[in-house]
């Protein structure tokens, strides 16, 4: 039995992480409770005030000493009931000015009520043996009120104490004063133990809701994590498709053109003049193909390491020296010039295989976009913690509609100056490798005026 009360008074005592949120729970249910009781508080009591100031004048002094004495007890509490409303309307209207006092009402309308009802019921004494306002008003504040369990021992025990000085100040019979004693204690007991009950339930009720309000927090947080992934999911399907479809498309004709001219081979009904076109035409589209190639093994690669890198300290300027050299011939071919700009003094960290397929691809769009005779430069800019490096073609150029949407979009491709063909794929790695070394990408471009492709990559810490 002991056991069982220990746990019932430590069932009723909120945590220290459950008590801001429980006493923020418990005076907002207070104020509702209150401005119900504060408006039909006002009504029950000047009812009350007129009909026991009706007939006053022709009352016996017993009866006028008593009708006196419980019109002004019920008129002092139709005040309090209007301050009360207008202290909680207040609240409502200037929550943050209004918050001291409104956390004081629950408490000091507990206390005016007990007192009050002990006060009534010794102007009762005066007629009648009875205490039921002290009755009534020990268990409506009891139970209407949330309060702490100790709050309410001293509240009940004051109410108890008013209610004996009362009692022995109006009650003539000494006998009936010390029974209605005897009642008032058992009423404050009861009234105690009420409130202890609703004071409990609504602690138990509360910390429910917080595990519900979790659960439910926690299985929103799943479902837009799924949603994430299922998006990821579908994004990655689709373009896998693109893929597939580039990779059909641009590949396939490559293949049949050059079985194509195989067969004529084998059968000597090409000339030569006409054998070289091929060639040259075939020289062209390999460099795309090569391209290709290289953009989809690095895309495959990346996909099965599962998005890791290898990060380490690289001389941009001579990673950026070694990749213009690849393309020396198909600049030449098309009477390019590169020139590499790069600061030699810079070194960057990053994976070393990421940033060379971004150059790479980078060179390789202002080479196809360029016509004769044109520059493509290579500059970097550092500042802060990241180097930002350009590549600047004299190039078409590209609609403004559609940078937006450039590193995207897999979608877009167009021929280049003298026909080369691109797959749309290598744009969309270079920001994806951007991205997973800690930097961005970006563009500038002016139809007929040439573009400036550039990314971002944090510099080395030596730097």
């Amino acid at each position: 039995m002991r056991l069982q009360w220990q746990k019932f008074l430590r069932e009723a005592k909120p945590t220290s992480e459950e008590l801001s949120g429980f006493s923020q729970e418990v005076l907002k249910t207070n104020l509702v409770r209150l401005n119900y009781l504060a408006y039909l508080g006002a009504l029950v009591t000047l009812f009350h005030v007129i009909i026991f100031r009706l007939g006053m004048e022709t009352a016996d002094p017993i009866q006028y000493s008593w009708r006196e004495g419980i019109v002004f007890s019920h008129l002092t509490l139709f005040f309090y009931f209007i301050l009360l409303a207008i202290a909680i309307a207040v609240h409502r209207r200037k929550r943050g000015s209004a918050s001291r006092i409104t956390g004081v009402l629950p408490h000091a309308t507990f206390i005016v009520l007990i007192i009050m009802g002990s006060w009534i019921t010794g102007f009762d004494q005066i007629i009648t043996d009875a205490i039921t306002p002290f009755l009534v008003v020990t268990l409506l504040t009891a139970i209407f009120i949330l309060t702490r369990p100790w709050y309410v021992t001293i509240y009940l025990l004051t109410g108890l104490a008013f209610l004996i000085f009362f009692l022995y100040r109006y009650q003539e019979n000494p006998d009936i004063a010390l029974s209605n004693i005897f009642n008032g204690l058992t009423i404050t007991a009861i009234g105690w133990a009420l409130s202890h009950i609703f004071w409990r339930n609504f602690l138990l009720r509360f910390r429910s809701d917080r595990v519900i309000a979790s659960q439910q927090e926690e299985m929103r947080q799943q479902n837009i994590r799924l949603q994430k992934v299922a998006s990821e999911l579908k994004q990655a399907n689709n373009t896998k498709l693109r893929l597939f479809s580039v990779i059909s498309h641009d590949l396939r004709g490559p293949l049949a053109n050059l079985n194509q001219l195989i067969q004529l081979v084998q059968n000597e009904d090409l000339s030569e003049e006409t054998f070289r076109e091929l060639l040259i035409e075939l020289g062209s589209q390999s460099y795309s193909n090569s391209d290709l190639l290289e953009n989809l093994l690095n895309y495959a690669k990346n996909s099965l390491k599962g998005n890791n890198i290898t990060p380490e300290e690289i001389n941009i300027r001579n990673l950026a020296d070694g990749i213009a050299e690849l393309y020396d011939l198909q600049a030449r071919n098309k009477k390019l010039k590169i020139a590499n700009r790069i600061d030699p003094s810079l070194r960057v960290k990053g994976d070393k295989a990421m940033i060379s397929l971004i150059i790479r691809n980078l060179i390789s769009n202002a080479l196809k976009f360029s016509p004769a005779g044109g520059l493509i430069t290579l500059e970097s800019r550092s500042g802060g913690a990241m180097c930002r490096v350009t590549v600047t073609d004299e190039g078409v150029g590209i609609p403004e509609a559609r940078l937006p949407l450039i590193f995207d979009d897999l979608t877009y491709s167009t021929p280049g100056t003298e026909g080369e063909k691109g797959s749309g794929l290598g744009l969309m790695l270079i920001k994806e490798f951007a991205l997973m070394n800690g930097g961005e990408t970006g563009v500038e471009s002016q139809p007929g005026k040439g573009s400036s492709f550039w990314f971002t990559i944090p510099l080395s810490q030596s730097e």
